[in-house]
C-alpha cells in the first residue's frame, strides 16, 4: 500500500512497497508541497470504475492517515463534455437532439456527484468542493489545479 510522509519542510515522499518484496520499499517521488496551511488535492472523476478507484486511492493516501489532523482539502472535479462533442458533424435535426443530450449529460454529472459523495462519506472525508465544469477534461484539470493552487 502506498504511503505518504510529510516532513517539516513540506516535502512529501510517496513510498510504494512492491508486491514481490514486502520488506523492501522504494521511494517513488518527492513532491514539494504548497507552502501555507491550505494544501489542496484535486481529483478528477468521470463515470468509470477507474476514476472512483483513483478517488479512493487519493483518500487513502492523503486523508485517512491524517484523519485526526487533516492536512489537505479535497476538490473533486468532473469535466462534463459538451453536447456538440457527442453529435460531431451532424445534419438537419441536430438542434432538436441537443436538449436530450444535455439532459443525459446532466443526469450523468448528478450520478457522478452522488457516487463521489458516497465514496467520501464511506471513508469519513469531507469534500471541500465538488465541481462540474463543461469542457475538455485535460484543460479543466489544469485550470482547476491553477485555480485552487494545488
Amino acid at each position: 500500500m502506498p504511503r505518504v510522509n510529510i516532513g517539516p519542510d513540506n516535502n512529501a515522499q510517496i513510498e510504494i512497497t512492491t508486491l514481490q518484496s514486502q520488506s523492501k520499499s522504494r521511494k517513488l517521488k518527492k513532491i514539494k508541497m504548497a507552502s501555507g496551511s491550505e494544501r489542496v488535492v484535486v481529483v478528477g472523476v468521470d463515470d468509470s470504475a477507474h476514476s472512483y478507484h483513483a478517488l479512493e486511492t487519493a483518500l487513502d493516501l492523503f486523508f485517512i492517515p491524517f484523519k485526526a489532523n487533516p492536512r489537505f482539502k479535497l476538490v473533486v472535479l468532473h469535466a462534463r463534455p459538451t453536447a456538440t462533442f457527442f453529435l460531431g458533424v451532424a445534419g438537419p435535426g441536430t438542434v432538436d437532439i441537443i436538449p436530450m443530450v444535455e439532459e443525459d449529460l446532466n443526469k450523468t454529472a448528478d450520478l457522478v456527484k452522488k457516487k463521489c459523495a458516497e465514496v467520501c462519506s464511506a471513508k469519513s472525508v469531507e469534500i471541500s468542493s465538488l465541481e462540474v465544469i463543461e469542457g475538455d477534461p485535460r484543460n479543466i484539470m489544469l485550470e482547476a489545479v491553477e485555480r485552487h493552487h494545488a
